[in-house]
């Protein structure tokens, strides 16, 4: 009997290796916000005659020299992490740090974000990049726009005037005259007697509208100023900037120090590498 032919398996169809597919860049994401814009809106407006008294809490040559010892970056960072810690008792209110003296330490550091933007090589960034101005600016256009309407009741020209004036782009230039036209409606309604009584209801006191306008005045120096360009040190203005929130930092931990020898029920402040590295 023939041997029977052993089964051959057929071969299996070589492929060829096929050529891996180029990875496709993923999209760039946006840079995620820093703690100060999204502390701002949380916080009261601040009058002009705060920020004069605040601003002038130290020189800026005070600023100065602390700031020319630090690298921005890290004093950033240090500012974020003291006022995520602190933050939640200073708006309940500790005597000594107003909730309204925070609102100026998350503005110097939103500030400080976009001096260091600059010298990242940022410097040619459009003036929307002012974040800080503008967020503030925003809330301030806003509150304007919905205070003169709630004061308007049935007066459908003024609420036509409102409506024309409030142009809703957020620019510095945009909103420097949306708030500009807006003001005016809110002081010629204050002029007479039964209109400051509804401005007063509807939140446009002369203090608010003291705020509106001061802030067409940060709003232009903002979208005007410019921080210099990149390079490894930090500028000059970068310095002042920088300084100021160090400067803001230390008084705050004091402050904090200070209310708890009274018995006080406060979080305790971080211990800052920056604030050390100015204090030695």
């Amino acid at each position: 009997m023939a041997a029977k032919k052993p089964t051959v398996k057929a071969k299996s169809k070589s492929s060829k290796a096929q050529p891996a597919k180029a990875k496709q860049p993923s999209p760039k994401k946006a840079a995620p916000e820093r703690l100060a814009l999204k502390l701002l809106p949380s916080l009261p407006t601040l009058t002009e005659v705060r920020r004069r008294a605040y601003s002038a809490s130290f020189t800026a040559d005070q600023c100065r020299e602390w700031g020319s010892k630090t690298k921005a970056t890290q004093v950033l960072a240090d500012a974020e992490k003291a006022v995520q810690s602190v933050s939640a008792a200073v708006k309940k209110g500790v005597d000594g740090y107003s909730p309204s003296r925070l609102t100026w330490l998350a503005t110097q550091m939103a500030e400080l974000q976009d001096a260091i933007a600059h010298q990242a090589g940022d410097g040619g960034a459009p003036a929307s990049s002012r974040h800080a101005a503008v967020s503030i600016a925003a809330r301030i256009r806003t509150k304007l726009a919905h205070g003169l309407l709630d004061a308007a009741s049935g007066n459908q020209a003024l609420i036509n005037e409102v409506n024309s004036r409030n142009e809703s782009e957020n620019s510095p230039s945009v909103l420097e005259t949306a708030i500009t036209g807006l003001l005016q409606l809110a002081l010629r309604l204050r002029h007479v007697p039964e209109g400051e009584v509804l401005a007063d209801d509807a939140g446009l006191t002369e203090s608010f509208l003291s705020s509106a306008s001061a802030m067409i005045d940060s709003l232009r120096a903002s979208n005007d100023a410019t921080y210099g360009t990149g390079g490894q040190s930090d500028t000059d203005e970068t310095n002042v900037v920088e300084g100021r929130v160090l400067r803001e930092l230390s008084h705050l931990r004091d402050v904090l120090a200070r209310a708890k020898t009274r018995g006080a029920s406060v979080p305790a402040f971080p211990t800052l590498a920056t604030l050390k590295q100015v204090s030695a």
